[in-house]
């Protein structure tokens, strides 16, 4: 009997120890963060300050201050940029002022100018307009005018009357004519052509 109570007494012993040693690790996790009553604010800052704030931490309620304002400094400019005067076919363009820059302008070609130069640029370079050698008689001269690609040329070609002039017409050895025609009919002539020796024939009347 009383050797049964002394182990009861040893077991509670052991596990109060046990129970003890437990609570005693879990305490950081239980950890707690000091109370803060107000978010970190700043107080009112002069003209050139700005307010920066440290933000509050579980260990710290944070902090505002006026720190100074960081300026840029640029250089002075004594004068807008401008273009000097600008000749036919050119238009100013400026580049702005920036703070590390007074800027500048200068005269560039214009747009209609450029498409002109552009268009140019492309065609081959002619020293002269086509021409003609001199004609003979019943010659004239045909231009070819000149484009982009080609210079162009002329040449003599027969003229439209000698042309007219040489024209080959067939050979006929008599002039259209009818047979006889009977009572009631008519004759009828298709005249001659460069191409056809012409006919008759009767038809009624």
């Amino acid at each position: 009997m009383l050797a049964s109570k002394v182990f009861q007494s040893v077991i509670l012993a052991v596990a109060a120890m046990a129970m003890l040693g437990s609570s005693t690790e879990a305490a950081p996790s239980n950890a707690k963060c000091i109370q803060c009553f107000a978010p970190p604010t700043c107080p009112p800052c002069d003209v050139g300050y700005k307010c920066e704030i440290t933000p509050a931490t579980c260990n710290d309620c944070g902090s505002g201050k006026c720190v100074k304002e960081t300026e840029e400094k640029c250089i002075q400019c004594f004068a807008p940029p401008m273009c000097p005067p600008c000749d036919a076919g050119y238009e100013c363009k400026i580049t702005p002022a920036t703070c590390n820059d007074c800027g500048s302008g200068e005269c560039v070609k214009s747009a209609s100018l450029k498409t002109k130069e552009t268009k140019a640029a492309k065609c081959i370079k002619c020293f002269a307009p086509p021409m003609c050698p001199p004609c003979d008689a019943g010659y004239e001269c045909k231009i070819t005018p000149a484009t982009c690609d080609d210079c162009g040329s002329g040449e003599c070609v027969k003229s439209a009357s000698l042309k007219t002039k040489d024209a080959k017409f067939i050979q006929c050895f008599a002039p259209p004519m009818c047979p006889p025609c009977d009572a009631g009919y008519k004759c009828e002539i298709t005249p001659a052509t460069c191409n056809d020796c012409g006919s008759g024939k009767c038809i009624k009347a």
